[in-house]
């Protein structure tokens, strides 16, 4: 099924997203300290898969942008609900999400207080959030990975590296330094303060935005939160109890798969109370592995 991501005023048609590429999503982030660069090569070639647009067009987008799709294909492919885990006033809590709150936040923070042009004199400065490739290129100047385009009499430059940045803004008056310099400064305090979680009441924790690879590696392990044991473990007691092939479940949507794996978990858990015997198909811990509807 087809969905039309919108991404920066734009509408791309969007493939609901396969089995076959939710598992390298899980794979790319796996462990505590995933390969960054995996991870990214995964995003890029994850949404240029199911859109049909080419690897640049992702790698080169602000990377809120690429945090929006991948809400949208997380909503549209499994749900807009996901459920994260805090401590609040010394009690486990489990808190429900809404995805599409989050995404809504993002694009509405996004416009209102990244998003600018900064105007000295006969300069314009177009600002925005850094794209993931311009954030894999380390630069000293940080403020200068949010500087997309440099206009100067009527002739616009749009700014494809760090170092052209760089370039380009030393050969400008310092006051344009100074005032990029104040921007980034205003939007760093602002990027601090935000929290997704305010909407819930909640003040002892923060669930914000950072523009950079690390807070959108976050994002994904908390959109798509199934360890990657628990989708090898589902896997495999898909094949070997309900005889579905691994090659037809990587064809599968995501959806379906986790339909598949909720009516299996429902069906041992029915067999094994109506057999009421003490060793169950399956033992709890082996049921914990399928995911709850």
């Amino acid at each position: 099924m087809k969905f039309q991501l919108q991404v920066g005023g734009e509408s791309i048609p969007c493939e609901e997203l396969k089995v076959s590429l939710y598992k390298d999503l899980l794979k790319s982030t796996y462990g505590e300290e995933p390969d960054i660069s995996s991870f990214v090569e995964t995003v890029c070639e994850t949404l240029s898969l199911l859109t049909k647009k080419p690897y640049s067009f992702f790698e080169e987008m602000p990377i809120s942008n690429l945090m929006s799709c991948f809400f949208q294909i997380r909503m549209n492919s499994i749900g807009d609900r996901t459920t994260i885990n805090l401590n609040i006033d010394e009690t486990k809590r489990t808190l429900e999400l809404r995805l599409d709150w989050i995404n809504e936040e993002l694009l509405s923070f996004v416009n209102t207080s990244i998003k600018r042009t900064l105007k000295v004199g006969s300069v314009e400065i177009e600002m925005d959030t850094p794209s993931i490739k311009r954030l894999n290129e380390k630069i000293d100047e940080e403020y200068l990975y949010f500087v997309k385009t440099v206009k100067l009499n009527d002739r616009a430059l749009s700014i494809n590296s760090n170092q052209e940045a760089k370039n380009v803004t030393e050969k400008l008056p310092v006051k344009v330094t100074l005032e990029i310099v104040e921007y980034f400064e205003k939007t760093i305090k602002a990027i601090k303060e935000l929290n997704f979680l305010a909407k819930y009441g909640i003040k002892e924790h923060a669930l914000g935005f950072i523009p950079s690879i690390e807070s959108l590696l976050w994002f994904t392990k908390l959109m798509f939160n199934e360890s990657l044991q628990s989708f090898y473990d589902n896997v495999f007691y898909l094949a070997k109890l309900a005889n579905i092939p691994p090659s037809f479940i990587e064809k599968c949507s995501v959806g379906e798969y986790f339909v598949y794996t909720g009516i299996l978990r429902r069906t041992l858990a029915q067999q094994n109370s109506e057999k009421s015997q003490d060793s169950p198909m399956l033992s709890n811990d082996e049921m914990d592995d399928f995911p709850e509807e």
